[in-house]
């Protein structure tokens, strides 16, 4: 069995959209978490599987996949306010399907400008009425090689830079490789 934080969260995380892949590491390690890029959009068992299984799961926001997501940063209504219903959406699935415990990822450079990843971290905050800890993954991102054009201090670049801001703005767990 793997050995768990503070908190009953596991402390090992797998990256994948599979459902598949969360029955076979189920069946090796038992509880782990689940970090899905999609959501569950990408495997419509994912979810039910994650839920039959009680496993924290991680769902970060993004559309299309890398060679479409580019193209897809129109956000008529602002990225805020799309992230945000986007998470609506996603949080009644999971209610509606048992997912209990769950993670609330903004998608930081997936189909979102440097603008929008700059709004996104400068409005975090914006996501805590979800009541659901939420996580940044800013480290190498092509959006922290340009200006925050929201900040005030010339030097407003970088990953590190990006991180303390999301520490600043309300992140519980910070994704940095």
């Amino acid at each position: 069995m793997v050995a768990e934080v503070s908190g009953g969260m596991p402390s090992v995380s797998v990256d994948t959209t599979s459902a598949e892949i969360v029955r076979r590491v189920y069946g090796r390690i038992g509880r782990f978490l689940v970090n899905d890029i999609s959501a569950g959009e990408d495997d419509p068992q994912m979810l039910p599987t994650v839920a039959e299984l009680g496993l924290p799961y991680i769902a970060m926001h993004k559309r299309g996949n890398p060679r479409s997501m580019d193209s897809l940063t129109d956000y008529p209504q602002g990225v805020v306010a799309a992230v945000d219903g986007y998470f609506r959406d996603f949080a009644a699935r999971a209610e509606e399907l048992g997912i209990s415990e769950w993670i609330l990822d903004p998608g930081f450079g997936f189909a979102k400008s440097a603008e929008q990843n700059w709004e996104l971290l400068e409005n975090l905050s914006a996501f805590r009425h979800f009541g659901r800890p939420i996580l940044v993954g800013v480290a190498d991102k092509r959006f922290t090689r340009t200006a925050n054009p929201f900040a005030t201090e010339a030097s407003a670049t970088g990953s590190e830079y990006a991180e303390r801001l999301a520490g600043e703005r309300g992140a519980d767990i910070l994704r940095i490789h």
